[in-house]
């Protein structure tokens, strides 16, 4: 929403353009960032309501639920017919009210995102719906007795018995199947503590990302800001206070962008973590440090372990356009299995396509790094 506030819904049915209800016993909505403060939520529907679970017409944006619990109307990015009602359909979180996410009735949308299955994706969940799925991981010894010896009635009630079995247990593995699958994706997009969130806002836009998904190519500046073994020490980030002069030397020698000659010089006046987060450009000149160039990256990255220490929403200069695009790319990967194939590119419209180039190799330097989001050196 326009406020900040992240939240959506996911549901297996496809969409129409008919003005009906579909049934979606899959559907749930969630929020990553609410009014009310409380963690990434996953609201399913109410028992016996998944009948309405979504609502289908030419002339509305997703709507989820009656009330509606979630509508996006036609205009969304400048209609306040936007709506936001929790608990009509789809159950209300514990000590929340209807209204938990947005704090009223009706919102405006920022941004919309939509992920959805590609073909492949959408033919194993279709082969889900028929009854003639091939077996699964059915290959237990039982499965191949025979009954040859037995009278022909008595073999024939036994073989249909079998069969029976052996369709029980292949629905069993399927379900077993898709339970990790939604595990995946709900680990995915709305688990983890509040720490595990980190909070930007680009030129003016809130972005909201676990920091698991940062730290998913080891080579990038993401990476080392928010994934750092060393950062997380103690379990927070406020251990920074806590670094000695050689954790302090380590951590600039491991910042992609600071040169090794500031390690040194910080190594050599044996400076902690507390002084660390007091310097200024007139301390960093005092240490010997007296390139603008030099001072400019280290004064950026000491600001940036504050801002991190801190907790706080993180405000980076850079075009939100360009940095959401990015980190939806990392999303996406995020997504993956081992065994999926990899996204492609993203599409960037042209005006920022250059914009975009910079962006990506600011926070991954390298061909290496920057193939990863490109997914070949571009």
């Amino acid at each position: 929403s326009t406020e900040g506030f992240v939240f959506g819904g996911f549901t297996d049915v496809s969409w129409t353009s008919g003005s009906s209800w579909h049934e979606s016993p899959k559907a749930f909505l969630y929020a990553l960032k609410s009014k009310s403060g409380i963690g990434p939520t996953k609201m399913r529907c109410k028992t016996n309501q998944d009948y309405k679970a979504v609502f289908h017409s030419r002339t509305y944006g997703p709507t989820f639920g009656t009330g509606h619990d979630l509508h996006i109307s036609d205009n969304s990015h400048t209609s306040t017919n936007n709506l936001t009602c929790i608990g009509c359909t789809y159950s209300l979180p514990a000590g929340q009210n209807n209204y938990f996410i947005t704090e009223k009735h009706q919102f405006t949308v920022a941004e919309i995102e939509v992920f959805g299955f590609g073909d492949a994706k959408k033919e194993s969940c279709d082969n889900f719906k028929k009854n003639d799925v091939p077996l699964v991981d059915c290959n237990e010894e039982w499965t191949r007795i025979t009954y040859d010896e037995l009278p022909a009635d008595i073999k024939t009630a036994l073989e249909e018995e079998k069969k029976a079995l052996i369709e029980t247990n292949s629905t069993l593995q399927q379900q077993i199947r898709a339970f990790e699958q939604e595990k995946h994706f709900v680990d995915t997009f709305a688990t983890g503590q509040s720490e595990d969130i980190v909070q930007f806002t680009a030129s003016g836009k809130h972005i909201a990302v676990k920091r698991s998904t940062l730290g998913l190519c080891r080579d990038s500046v993401l990476a080392k800001q928010f994934d750092d073994p060393l950062w997380k020490r103690d379990g927070n980030l406020g251990s920074v206070k806590n670094w000695d002069f050689e954790q302090v030397a380590k951590w600039a020698s491991e910042k992609q962008n600071i040169p090794n000659e500031v390690a040194l010089k910080l190594r050599e006046n044996k400076i902690d973590g507390t002084e660390l987060l007091l310097f200024g450009r007139e301390d960093l000149k005092d240490l010997g440090i007296t390139q603008l160039g030099a001072l400019a990256r280290v004064i950026g990255a000491i600001g940036e372990l504050k801002n991190s220490m801190l907790g706080k929403v993180i405000f980076v200069e850079q075009s939100s356009y360009c940095f959401g695009k990015m980190i939806d790319q990392l999303r996406l990967r995020a997504m993956c299995r081992p065994d999926d194939e990899l996204p492609p590119a993203p599409e960037i419209r042209e005006p920022d396509k250059k914009r975009f180039k910079r962006v990506v190799d600011y926070y991954f330097p390298g061909d290496e790094a920057s193939s990863f989001i490109f997914r070949h050196p571009p």
